[in-house]
């Protein structure tokens, strides 16, 4: 997603608005970039502006990092971090946040930010650019976690305040260069071998700052192996193991492990009682609902979808987990069941793994 929205947005929170992250997004040619962050953290707020870091509006060096926070590193060293742990009705992790700062005369302030933010998809809520349509997470002056003086200073650097002003549709790469006065062609050669997914990004970046950026390289194809013969041994006997469901029409099977928990990783939808419904997963609101009202149904809708290798199940909880789940070898406590779904005839692949604890 190439949001070029201006002014002051939410990323993304917690159910219960106890973490929060807020960005500011600074105009620059015909695109946008970040030159600002606020953090909740539920016993203070972190504000990065430019390359400097604040707690409740007040400067601070990274030896004045209060104990209570989890922070360490600086924008400037390209090595800010902050974990989010025990917030609000969350006891266990809730996210973490990585900043850095990149110098330029092009940008904003003194340069512009780039940023990591990886959340709990059980505990996150459904607002904010992140998860949600951009322009309902525009902040108002008085609803943002910054300071007056922070706001007087990004709407002086950036030209705008907030609220944000219409966006409208976002300005194509074209559009960007042509008012940069940047050869279109000249930006398509230098991204020529970007991932296609990112070309776009590439192109823009350059036409707006005339800096040529870091591009990603596609990938080589991986070379196929060739093929193991089939074994000659009898096939292996179907599991009777209690807990292995299996539904006429499909070629799988879902089998209960020994484990109890879900998945660190891989998480893409189907916990109802968070209201993620039909809106990560790629089923409709009816579809995972359903899905959510038993094991027997959660398992088959499973095995409607190709990406699904586990689910983690609890009542009104129907959480399914793709490849990014890497085994489910990485575990965070919790009272669901976690099933895998495999081949018919074959067992589960799932060991012991690792319990990440709840921080």
């Amino acid at each position: 997603m190439d949001f070029m929205g201006l002014g002051a947005y939410k990323l993304a929170a917690s159910n219960d608005g106890c973490f929060e992250v807020q960005a500011w997004q600074c105009k620059v040619g015909g695109a946008s970039t970040f030159a600002a962050f606020a953090i909740n953290t539920g016993n203070g707020t972190i504000q990065i502006v430019d390359s400097k870091v604040y707690i409740d509006g007040k400067e601070v060096s990274e030896a004045e990092y209060p104990d209570h926070m989890a922070m360490k590193g600086t924008p400037a060293g390209r090595n800010f971090e902050y974990s989010a742990c025990g917030c609000g009705n969350t006891t266990g992790t809730i996210g973490y946040f990585h900043a850095l700062h990149n110098p330029s005369s092009a940008y904003g302030i003194n340069g512009y930010l780039d940023m990591t933010l990886e959340m709990d998809t059980e505990v996150m809520s459904m607002e904010g650019i992140c998860v949600a349509n951009p322009a309902s997470a525009a902040i108002e002056c008085g609803d943002s976690l910054f300071t007056t003086a922070q706001i007087q200073l990004l709407t002086e650097a950036c030209g705008h305040g907030c609220p944000p002003p219409p966006t409208g549709p976002p300005p194509t790469p074209l559009e960007i260069c042509e008012k940069a006065g940047r050869e279109y062609s000249k930006a398509q050669d230098i991204c020529k071998d970007a991932i296609e997914e990112f070309k776009d990004d590439c192109i823009m970046d350059y036409c707006a700052s005339g800096v040529v950026p870091i591009v990603p390289e596609t990938p080589s194809p991986p070379v196929s192996p060739v093929p193991t013969p089939p074994p000659t041994e009898p096939a292996t006997p179907m599991p009777t193991k209690k807990g292995t469901i299996i539904i006429d029409g499909y070629d799988y099977m879902m089998v209960e492990t020994e484990q109890k928990g879900y998945c660190l990783t891989g998480y893409y939808g189907g916990n109802c009682k968070q209201g993620h419904a039909g809106k990560m997963s790629g089923a409709t609101e009816e579809e995972d609902r359903a899905a959510c009202q038993s094991l027997e149904a959660c398992s088959a809708q499973c095995f409607k979808e190709e990406k699904c290798k586990f689910l983690a199940w609890k009542k009104n909880v129907c959480s399914r987990y793709d490849e990014r789940a890497d085994g489910c070898e990485k575990r965070k406590p919790g009272r669901h069941t976690i099933h895998q779904k495999v081949p018919l005839g074959e067992a589960s692949t799932l060991g012991d793994g690792e319990y990440v604890p709840h921080r």
